[in-house]
């Protein structure tokens, strides 16, 4: 990897911590909008790690060590962390999906795709149901 070289740059945030001498609770100021856990990381981090352990198929330990050292040791993230992005990412595709799976119910012609491989061939089959208009008109 000649060449190839991660900045890091890191906010970091303080906020006032206000202390009620009569009920003992304490109470800090607001933060940015956003920062909502402990440590936050940039969408190209997290989109890295995600693709690197969902799309490449790299482990969660893996893609934590590959971006260690990647940065030289100095950003270590957390299992969980990683663990959650699917999640994360998945909510925040939820009306994107449902458009493309009515899209698909409403379409006239639904292909099922079905691959076999026999002895040293690879035979495609494809199949296609058609899906009356009856079936969705209300009774």
């Amino acid at each position: 990897m000649a060449g190839f070289q991660v900045y890091l740059n890191i906010r970091e945030y303080h906020a006032d911590v206000y202390y009620n001498t009569k009920t003992g609770e304490r109470v800090h100021a607001a933060f940015p909008a956003g920062v909502v856990d402990e440590v936050n990381y940039d969408g190209s981090i997290r989109a890295f790690l995600f693709l690197l352990n969902n799309d490449c198929c790299v482990s969660i330990d893996k893609s934590r060590r590959f971006l260690s050292d990647l940065t030289g040791g100095k950003l270590n993230i957390s299992k969980g962390m990683v663990s959650k992005l699917s999640r994360e990412f998945a909510l925040k595709t939820v009306p994107e999906r449902r458009t493309a799976c009515a899209d698909m119910l409403l379409s006239p012609v639904m292909p099922l795709n079905s691959n076999r491989q026999l002895a040293s061939s690879i035979y495609f089959l494809f199949q296609f149901a058609k899906i009356s208009e009856d079936s969705f008109r209300n009774s």
